[in-house]
């Protein structure tokens, strides 16, 4: 194969396509309507075509010739007979990116459940296939005209779901981030059954096939299927969330009249691999949690950029200043500080005290350097998310934080880091504040806990104490205010015994 023509190629699966082809030096053409751009600047040439308009084609294609054609938009059985007419004479094989959906709805269908051969097509536009059902018919009837009428080799791939990190339909995220951000959805039929196939590795699959000199159907995608029920479930298990399911949820895009999986081991018997369907489901869903949590991150950053100002102007009332003065009078040595902010805890530390201080607001560490300034301090500032950073075992002799367990997104994880990074005989100071033990109080800090998250990046619902006692932190002393609000801390470092 030296030319291959690519009738659309700008989205997904074929992108990934188009890029496999250029890295093996295969000259390639893609064919679209023009209307979404690509990546590939002047290393591909174009075709302008509307597949609903078979003038077009013909008009595009003529005089030109290529190796391979891989169809990657074809909807309706009017479109596979257009196009086998332009590109008669024109190719020496043809690819048609297929579907699952040529199945009746069931599980793990082999090829031959579905035979093109002896269907009868009739010919129609793609706006006269209506829902799944349509979607069902249209591509049997493709697969049949091609196969019946081409005068070359076919290949029909009938891919399962494709799911990936490039996914613009967001169908796998959907249920990612309704369980993780506890929104309600709804799965009408939860023990239906489907397959699914990797964005990256369908695309290598299609230029892997066309290299090949098989011809007919053919099932790729990772092994086995999976229910929704047991894909909520994995969904569970990953985020630690219970998933929310209602009648009057989100329905899921999941939501299909029946099952619809199939049998891949023809292809694995032919030496293509695919990822495991369990492995490629949790690697795929811990990408986009870890995606979501950079897009959250960066909005906290943003909300406490925006509080610089008015933390550095603030004046604490005299219940704050003493509790910070009875904590902070017990730092000594080398000390870390956690989420330093404006530096409002500067006025308290011994002078002889060496400083090292955190944030992920640059805005903030600009009021706190200032302030580290007017009393004296000559500390090191560094800017980055705690929770990502890292420091050698047992370098401080003192670390503090004040006030910012509230904002974490895993504050055990970040204990355990303090319970590291604390020598064994240092101290651990600790000034948080969290749920109420006041029934009525802690009633309201629950109703209020999203709109104050929202607006603050601050969680006021959090059992500090027993979050504390789960690090394996050994409390010396504590002290509680405010109807158990706000709790002092005097700890030391997990023994590692």
């Amino acid at each position: 194969m030296k030319t291959a023509l690519i009738l659309g190629g700008t989205q997904f699966v074929g992108k990934r396509l188009v890029q496999l082809l250029l890295d093996e030096g295969i000259e390639v053409t893609i064919a679209t309507r023009g209307l979404t751009a690509d990546p590939f600047g002047e290393t591909v040439s174009r075709l302008k075509i509307d597949r609903e308009d078979a003038d077009t084609l013909n008009q595009a294609f003529h005089d030109k010739e290529w190796d391979v054609v891989f169809d990657q938009t074809c909807y309706s059985s009017q479109e596979a007979h257009d196009t086998l007419q332009a590109l008669n004479g024109k190719i020496k094989k043809y690819i048609f990116t297929s579907s699952q959906a040529v199945y009746d709805f069931g599980t793990m269908h082999k090829e031959e459940n579905f035979d093109p051969k002896t269907f009868k097509p009739i010919l129609k536009n793609r706006r006269e296939y209506i829902g799944y059902v349509g979607y069902q018919e249209a591509k049997r009837a493709a697969e049949a005209i091609l196969f019946q009428k081409a005068p070359v080799p076919v290949v029909a791939v009938r891919f399962s779901i494709i799911i990936g990190q490039d996914d613009y339909t967001n169908r796998l995220k959907f249920h990612v981030d309704h369980v993780n951000q506890g929104k309600p959805m709804f799965i009408e039929n939860p023990d239906m059954r489907y397959s699914f196939i990797d964005s990256k590795e369908a695309a290598q699959f299609l230029l892997n096939i066309a290299k090949s000199d098989y011809q007919g159907a053919i099932n790729p995608g990772s092994s086995g299927d999976i229910s929704l029920r047991e894909l909520v479930t994995l969904i569970e298990t990953i985020t630690e969330i219970k998933a929310t399911l209602s009648p009057d949820g989100d329905p899921s895009p999941y939501n299909l009249p029946g099952s619809w999986s199939t049998d891949t081991s023809l292809a694995k018997s032919m030496g293509h691999r695919f990822t495991p369907l369990g492995q490629l489901l949790e690697e795929l869903i811990d990408s986009i949690l870890k995606g979501g949590d950079r897009v959250k991150k960066q909005k906290q950053i943003r909300i406490f950029d925006k509080q610089a100002g008015k933390y550095a102007k603030r004046e604490e009332g005299p219940n704050q200043k003493r509790w910070r003065k009875n904590l902070l009078s017990h730092a000594e040595g080398r000390v870390l500080e956690l989420a330093v902010g404006a530096g409002a805890n500067f006025p308290y530390y011994s002078r002889d005290v060496k400083i090292t201080a955190t944030d992920f607001s640059e805005a903030m560490l600009q009021k706190a350097k200032h302030a580290a300034k007017s009393y004296g301090f000559q500390a090191d500032f560094i800017s980055g998310d705690i929770e990502a950073m890292d420091f050698p075992d047992a370098s401080f002799d003192t670390i503090v934080s004040t006030l910012s367990f509230c904002s974490y997104d895993k504050p055990l994880m970040v204990l355990e880091k303090i319970n590291r990074w604390c020598k064994p005989d240092g101290k651990i100071l600790l000034m948080e504040h969290g749920i109420s033990s006041n029934a009525a109080v802690s009633a309201l800090q629950k109703t209020l806990n999203p709109l104050l998250y929202r607006f603050s990046g601050c969680h006021h619902t959090r059992n500090i104490l027993k979050i504390i006692r789960e690090s394996g932190m050994t409390i010396e002393k504590s002290e509680s205010y405010w109807m158990n609000m706000v709790h002092l801390i005097w700890a030391k470092p997990k023994s590692k015994k």
